[in-house]
């Protein structure tokens, strides 16, 4: 799959950083072209994309029904098992996937793509199997959509056979929106790889009026080579020529302050897909034990929030339908685990709610992820503060 052109405005030094580097014959600077496979080998949006996909799949999925005694766990609905544990059971052509692998893998097109599609396979009504769709294998047309199978032949299928997920704002191509700040970064890296693979040693031109002939100018091309090239061992290199001249081709040192103009865009490729810098291993010293719970806090209601609920109503539309949504039917995905504060804070706020009668050791257990096995249910159960009343009035009753 191939972009269209795409206009675009640098700064001086990143435009000529760029013109220096394209490629391409033709283009201007300003003209882009960022393919997928191009944008995905940047490791600021390889790592933007793994920290949302796997963020989303690792978090515990359910399938749940509104009764009249609350919400309960539809443990024996198929949906509840390809929800959690097992997407896909293996067999004589594939090997199937976990829960966590196609939840991922759907996410992580979602996100790279704008489009995450998964095939489903129903039996009796409801959803038995769940297959990611790989990007390019899939492709809708005027409303109709198409799959393409193994023998490269594309086959029509029906919306309510797929697991559409849909990005931002509709299916929003984060990584076509960001491709100014990705190319600037997929660029920067090939400069760097390039002046790795010369050893860092700079290109230039040198000539002089004493060489008047092509088999003079190789041998001294060669002598140049064997003491400066990337096997040589440098010194000095005796000429029997006469005065000669250099020329420099490099830019100037404004342009090679490439770590503040890499920052920059690994920056805004953070700020597009919304993760955090130091999510993506960039700017760790901005964060410190003080404020890691904040962060992570900010990090799961800015980025993992908005596509749990994105995949949660795309699962109730399209895997459950109308009709078993009618039942009662929802997708859960529990975020309290990364939303709580850090221990000190949650531990004040439920001896207050003990203290006040609002919650129950049974509660508090529940919200840890603690045994509750012989934890009470009653909120006046007695604080840890006097665990034996009876025993306490026993010793009192003594006294007198």
């Amino acid at each position: 799959m191939r972009f269209g052109l795409f206009e675009r405005k640098s700064t001086p030094v990143e435009a000529r950083i760029l013109e220096a580097l394209d490629s391409g014959s033709s283009g201007a600077a300003s003209s882009v072209r960022v393919t997928i496979e191009q944008a995905f080998g940047v490791m600021a949006v390889f790592a933007a994309v793994r920290v949302i996909s796997e963020d989303v799949a690792k978090l515990p999925a359910k399938l749940k029904r509104e009764t009249d005694d609350g919400n309960e766990v539809a443990k024996g609905e198929p949906e509840h098992i390809v929800l959690s544990r097992i997407g896909k059971p293996s067999n004589d052509i594939d090997d199937g996937f976990t829960a966590m692998e196609w939840i991922e893998a759907l996410v992580a097109s979602a996100a790279l793509n704008g489009v995450g599609v998964a095939h489903l396979n129903r039996v009796g009504g409801t959803v038995r199997e769940v297959t990611p769709i790989a990007r390019g294998c899939w492709k809708e047309e005027q409303g109709k959509w198409s799959l393409k199978s193994k023998t490269h032949v594309w086959e029509t299928v029906e919306r309510s056979e797929l697991f559409v997920l849909r990005g931002p704002q509709l299916g929003l191509n984060v990584t076509q929106a960001a491709r100014q700040a990705i190319d600037l970064a997929r660029r920067l890296d090939l400069m760097m790889t390039s002046l790795a693979r010369k050893s860092g040693r700079a290109n230039g031109i040198i000539s002089s009026e004493s060489i008047d002939s092509a088999e003079k100018a190789q041998t001294f091309v060669d002598r140049i080579k064997s003491y400066f090239g990337p096997s040589g061992d440098g010194g000095l290199m005796p000429l029997d020529l006469g005065e000669l001249s250099y020329i420099r081709l490099s830019m100037t040192p404004e342009e090679l302050q490439q770590d503040t103009t890499y920052s920059r865009a690994v920056t805004q490729i953070a700020s597009a897909f919304r993760v955090q810098p130091a999510r993506v291993m960039h700017a760790l010293t901005d964060h410190n034990n003080a404020s890691l719970y904040s962060s992570n806090r900010s990090h799961v209601e800015d980025c993992v929030q908005p596509w749990t609920k994105r995949f949660r109503q795309s699962f109730d539309k399209d895997v459950l339908g109308a009709e078993r949504t009618a039942q009662g039917y929802f997708c859960e995905i529990a975020l309290q685990g990364l939303l709580q504060g850090d221990p000190e804070a949650r531990g004040k706020l439920y001896v207050s709610l003990r203290t006040v009668g609002a919650m129950s050791p049974l509660m508090v257990a529940q919200l840890e992820g603690l045994p509750t096995a012989g934890v009470s249910e009653d909120p006046a159960f007695p604080l840890l503060t006097n665990p034996n009343p009876e025993s306490e009035k026993e010793k009192e009753n003594a006294k007198d």
